[in-house]
Order: structure tokens, then sequence, then C-alpha cells
């Protein structure tokens, strides 16, 4: 079988041209995955233990000012439902509210010892229509859906990493599992 140079120049530059595309490919998902938010904004912390219990019924404080205000009429409050900050409200005064471990990229910040949350787990924004997301960050143990139903377990539905799901008031999910519980309240 006779193999001109022709066709071996042809097979070694489409064999150089995908081990690159494979290489391009990869970089650019690492650098999505480690992208960081342009100003993470303020920082909340949940409370010690013993603080949790001497202040059960008190609202926790409104957090000092972000530095992208919302859009125009675009309010929206999340409650936490279970772990570490069940019976707690938040009103973010910016237009995107970051979930996770890691206080130099996230606005909520949760415990090192957070079963289920990633450093930067996932963002619940609003645009500029009135509309309120929730989109996952690559985390490692997902960020679900969830339908609560009166006396059942909750029905969670992953969501796709870096795809948007709409969230109405009365709307919960969880972060890496049921421990880390959140709903959307009101939206105005």
């Amino acid at each position: 079988m006779e193999v001109s140079f022709e066709r071996l120049a042809l097979w070694l530059v489409v064999v150089v041209c995908v081990v690159l595309l494979r290489i391009l490919i990869r970089l650019a998902l690492r650098s999505r995955r480690g992208a960081l938010p342009p100003s993470p904004g303020p920082v909340l912390r949940p409370p010690a233990p013993a603080q949790r219990q001497q202040l059960p019924a008190q609202p926790p404080s409104p957090p000092p000012p972000p530095s992208a205000p919302l859009p125009p009429g675009v309010f929206f409050e999340l409650s936490g439902l279970t772990g570490e900050y069940a019976g707690q409200r938040f009103q973010p005064r910016s237009s995107e509210l970051i979930l996770g471990r890691d206080a130099a990229v996230s606005h909520l910040v949760f415990s090192q010892d957070a079963a289920g949350v990633s450093k930067r787990h996932c963002r619940v924004f609003a645009n500029g229509s009135g509309q309120v997301f929730l989109e996952d960050s690559w985390s490692s143990n997902g960020t679900f859906f969830a339908v609560l139903r009166p006396g059942a377990r909750a029905v969670t539905t992953r969501l796709e990493p870096g795809a948007p799901r709409e969230l109405k008031p009365g709307d919960a999910f969880c972060l890496g599992g049921p421990q880390q519980m959140f709903r959307l309240d009101r939206l105005a």
C-alpha cells in the first residue's frame, strides 16, 4: 500500500488541529469556571451558634450597600428554610447575590464545613425587566430547583451549570441537597 506525502501531511495537519482545539476548549472551560465576579460586594456570615440561641426571632441586620444597585423597580427577598441561614431573610441591594463558602467571591458566605456547598456555588440575580433567575456556578454538588408540597418531601431538579432558571415568588432551591434550602419570597 502506497501512501503519498500529501496524504500524510494532510492527516498530520488534521491531528494537530484536533489536539489544539481540545486544548483551547479545556482552557476556556477552566477560565469560565474560575472567573471571578467584578466585585463581590458585602459579605454575610451566619451568626455563631451561641448568638442563634440568644436571638432566634430577630431579623438579620441589613447588608452594607453593594457596588451594583438593583435596576429601578427590581427587588427580591430570599428566606433561608434549612441549614446555616434557616429562618433568616435576605434583601440584596444589588442585582446579584452569589452564594458560596469563599468570602472572596461570594456575598452570602457559608462556613467551611457546610455540607455540599462549593466555594462559589450559585448566584441569584435580577435582570432589568424585573425577573429573578437562579444559576449554578459549576458547583461540585449541584444546585437544585425544589418543589415544596405540604406534608411531602421536596421534589428537586438539578440545574445545568451556567443555565439560568427563572424564579417566581414561592419557588425554592437548595445547594448540594436539602441541607441548605432557600425560597424566593418577594419580587417587587
